[in-house]
């Protein structure tokens, strides 16, 4: 069942981009081109079935790892710290910022 989800989730992204790649302005600048010797209609062609089946998995991955890096201990401790001193230094302004740029920022799932 999930490997079925993900090859419909692969489907999509291949549909979507073939769908991009055929659009009418895509054609027109990738034919541009051409006049210097590379077929990029063919090459962005063979690309997209390179890379399309790649990019759900990739996707996947990122979408577990880019949490871990940014929402790391050791980030937040020094993001802590940092308001922290601005808090003891009496920078009001400065914390205001910092305060909007931590505890303001939207909650959102991350798929």
């Amino acid at each position: 069942m999930i490997n079925d989800s993900i090859k419909k989730r692969e489907k999509l992204v291949l549909d979507y981009l073939i769908n991009q790649f055929e659009d009418a302005q895509a054609q027109e600048e990738l034919s541009a081109w051409n006049k210097y010797g590379f077929d990029w209609n063919s090459r962005t062609y063979q690309t997209i079935l390179t890379i399309a089946p790649k990019l759900v998995s990739l996707a996947q991955r990122i979408q577990t790892t880019v949490p871990k890096i940014l929402n790391s201990p050791k980030h937040l401790l020094s993001e802590i710290q940092a308001g922290s001193e601005l808090i003891e230094l009496q920078q009001h302004k400065l914390l205001t910022i910092w305060y909007k740029k931590y505890y303001q920022l939207p909650i959102r799932p991350l798929y």
